[in-house]
C-alpha cells in the first residue's frame, strides 16, 4: 500500500482532474474543483481521501444528476486508462456507501491507479515489467 489506508491527496487530484479533462474538459474540471472547494471549505480531494461518501454526496448535492454521470466517467477512465478492475457495484456506488468496506475498496482502486500511472511510459502504454 502506498500509505496506511490513505491515498495521497495530490495523486487523487491528479487522477480525477485527468479523468475530468479526458471526459468533460479542463474548463469544467476547473469549475468542479472551485465549486467543491467552496462547498467543503477545504480541498475537495482531502475530503475524497478522508471520506469518499462525503465527497460523493457533496458532489451530488451541487451537480445533481450530472454528478452520477461525471463520477461514472471517472470510473470509466480508471478502467480504460489505468486498467483498474472496478467491482460489480460500480465506482459511484462505492463512493456513495460510506461503510468501511466501501472506503477500503475505494482506496484499493485508487492505489492501483496510482501504481499503474507510475509504471506507465510517457505514451500511456503500461510498462510490461
Amino acid at each position: 500500500m502506498i500509505t496506511e489506508k490513505r491515498v495521497e491527496v495530490s495523486e487523487l487530484r491528479r487522477i480525477f482532474q485527468e479523468a475530468y479533462g479526458l471526459t468533460i474538459g479542463q474548463t469544467f474540471s476547473s469549475m468542479v474543483n472551485y465549486i467543491l472547494d467552496q462547498k467543503f471549505g477545504k480541498d475537495p480531494y482531502e475530503v475524497l481521501c478522508d471520506d469518499p461518501s462525503q465527497f460523493y454526496h457533496g458532489f451530488k448535492e451541487v451537480f445533481s444528476d450530472g454528478a452520477e454521470i461525471a463520477l461514472s466517467m471517472v470510473g470509466k477512465v480508471l478502467v480504460e486508462k489505468y486498467g483498474v478492475n472496478i467491482p460489480f457495484e460500480g465506482f459511484t456506488a462505492i463512493l456513495a456507501k460510506g461503510d468501511d468496506s466501501s472506503k477500503n475498496k475505494f482506496r484499493e482502486i485508487m492505489e492501483k491507479a496510482i501504481m499503474s500511472g507510475k509504471n506507465s511510459f510517457p505514451n500511456g502504454m503500461n510498462n510490461p515489467r
